[in-house]
């Protein structure tokens, strides 16, 4: 009585976790037609996620729509590891949801189930053969957080607490904790920021924003509201195992601001801004908002 969440299986569809035969979409169907019943025998309220994908396969999600799987889960999951988050993501969420459509699963809500970065290069799992520090990987949590609530995913998580030190034989290097201590990097600050302004009460909004003076430099904006306050977020979706030098760029957005302020959510100092018009843009999300927007406290 205590579990009410199952995922069946784990990246179905790459070779390593699908064994001994390649991986098969119409076999992985099955499974979860034979194992969602007995699920919901013993918990009629279970929330069942399927597919659990190792990165955005659509042909293989397809084959799954096809199969059936939307009659037997209520979540499709999946694993979006890249080294910039934003890229081809947008056009990746939608298709997901287009096949949701054309399977008549519009209902089935998606799941950012498990992504990560690793503090050093090197080591065991994704993304460990380029050159991450420990900063770097707190401006990729914040990109790939934000990134999944500006694309209204229904849930977006972060892989892992800490170090996995021993897996494989080698350690997997994407906690937000140090395996061999347990003090928290940066990125355990820069979540913790996030969630502090990004709650239950937050919601993503389209709020007029627009950002000039970038050159060729491309810009990413997010607009969400909190307790009828405006949040803005701009950043430029830069790779991240080079480090981008300053810019200032000129900021618009749709409120009159009575006392606007900017949160730099990698180090949670929050400054008040005189003007919009010479505003740094850096390679991960900065907050615009008036000063009260960023009392969190009850």
């Amino acid at each position: 009585g205590r579990v009410r969440h199952w995922e069946i299986w784990n990246e179905p569809n790459i070779t390593h976790f699908w064994k001994p035969g390649k991986p098969d979409a119409a076999a992985y169907v099955r499974l979860v037609k034979e194992t969602a019943p007995i699920i919901r025998k013993r918990v009629p309220d279970a929330v069942i996620i399927g597919c659990a994908l190792a990165g955005m396969p659509l042909d293989y999600l397809g084959a799954c729509l096809g199969a059936g799987i939307a009659d037997y889960v209520d979540r499709i999951s999946y694993h979006p590891y890249r080294e910039i988050p934003e890229k081809n993501y947008e056009a990746d969420v939608r298709g997901v949801r287009g096949l949701l459509a054309q399977h008549n699963a519009s209902h089935i809500k998606l799941w950012q189930g498990e992504c990560g970065c690793p503090s050093q290069k090197g080591g065991a799992g994704a993304l460990s053969k380029a050159d991450w520090n420990e900063t770097r990987q707190a401006k990729w949590l914040l990109r790939r957080i934000v990134s999944d609530l500006r694309m209204e995913v229904d849930l977006t998580s972060y892989f892992l607490i800490v170090d996995l030190v021993g897996y494989r034989g080698n350690t997997n290097w994407k906690g937000l904790l140090r395996g061999e201590n347990h003090t928290p990097k940066p990125a355990y600050f820069a979540y913790q920021n996030l969630c502090a302004l990004f709650d239950a009460e937050t919601r993503k909004a389209d709020l007029p924003i627009r950002v000039e003076g970038a050159g060729e430099t491309t810009v990413v904006t997010a607009s969400f509201q909190r307790r009828g306050q405006p949040l803005y977020l701009f950043w430029t979706p830069a790779g991240l195992t080079k480090d981008v030098p300053p810019q200032k760029v000129e900021v618009t957005v749709g409120d009159k601001l009575r006392s606007p302020a900017l949160l730099d959510p990698l180090t949670g100092a929050i400054s008040r801004i005189t003007s919009l018009a010479a505003l740094p843009l850096a390679d991960y999300p900065l907050i615009i908002a008036d000063e009260t927007a960023f009392q969190t406290g009850e």
